[in-house]
């Protein structure tokens, strides 16, 4: 008896003005072909396109969909909210899919066999997903720099290390006073004639793993197996994660930004990641 539990758990922090969100989502499933073909629908994607087609698997994370017989692989992550709400209704319906609200915890021996991830080329891969989809939307890219870059690793270091989730570490230092204290005095004009001096700040916690599976043995679980995140992966996700929601959209988004920095710490099955944008 193998069953399949997907789980994508993301949890982001945005600032301008102590602003807070969160989202976690659960799923599970087998992964099996449905015996019948779904309704067809009209599918939206986050940049308002539409396609009409028939739903033909859907896992957890990739959709397949039939458009008069020609097969689309999606992430489940580019298409609207209504569309995320649906599938995941569909997967809770399929037989052998199950639910669970709570994820395992890792132990060393579990943690010993993710693989070794490049923290700093993960960084620099999230930066080149930001300007993508900056790009996207006309917005001009944004340069890397990297005295905010190292000004985002010691607050995502700080943050695995003591173990908080935060814009204010334990001391009450904001990322303004952080950048301040670590050497950071540029200042620059804005087109409403302000001033700005300080740094915006996107801030967000993901698991290293996508999914688990159990293998039963004597109907008892005799390990987890566990799928771990990719790098390339890894930055979709956490972008992605920022794009859906409201106020850290509008910071990676904000067209009088010109430029970042974008820092990884991680602590046992998270990571943490802060950007930084001037």
């Amino acid at each position: 008896m193998r069953i399949l539990l997907m789980a994508l758990v993301l949890v982001l922090l945005s600032y301008q003005a102590d602003l807070f969100a969160q989202t976690s989502i659960r799923l599970g499933s087998q992964g099996r072909t449905p015996s019948v073909a779904n309704e067809l629908r009209t599918w939206r994607n986050l940049e308002g396109r539409s396609i009409k087609a028939r739903l033909r698997d859907y896992d957890g994370v990739t959709v397949k969909l039939d458009l008069g017989g020609r097969i689309y692989l999606l992430r489940k992550e580019t298409l609207s909210p209504q569309d995320c709400a649906y599938l995941d209704a569909w997967l809770s319906r399929q037989p052998g899919t199950l639910a669970t609200d709570k994820m395992p915890s890792l132990t060393d021996a579990h943690l010993a066999t993710a693989p070794q991830l490049d923290l700093r080329a993960v960084e620099k891969m999230v930066h080149e997903v930001v300007n993508r989809e900056r790009l996207k939307r006309k917005i001009r890219q944004l340069a890397w720099n990297d005295q905010v870059a190292g000004i985002a690793r010691a607050h995502s270091e700080d943050m695995a290390k003591r173990d908080f989730f935060s814009h204010l570490n334990p001391e009450g230092e904001d990322p303004t006073a952080r950048a301040v204290r670590q050497g950071w005095t540029a200042s620059k004009g804005v087109s409403s004639g302000d001033r700005v001096t300080g740094l915006t700040e996107n801030v967000g916690r993901v698991g290293r793993y996508h999914s688990f599976r159990r293998e039963v043995k004597d109907g008892k679980v005799s390990r987890l197996i566990f799928r771990w995140y990719r790098a390339d992966q890894l930055a979709e996700q956490i972008v992605n994660g920022w794009l859906n929601s409201p106020n850290h959209r509008d910071n990676l988004l904000d067209p009088e930004r010109e430029l970042e920095g974008i820092g990884l710490g991680v602590r046992r099955e998270h990571i943490f990641v802060t950007q930084n944008l001037f």
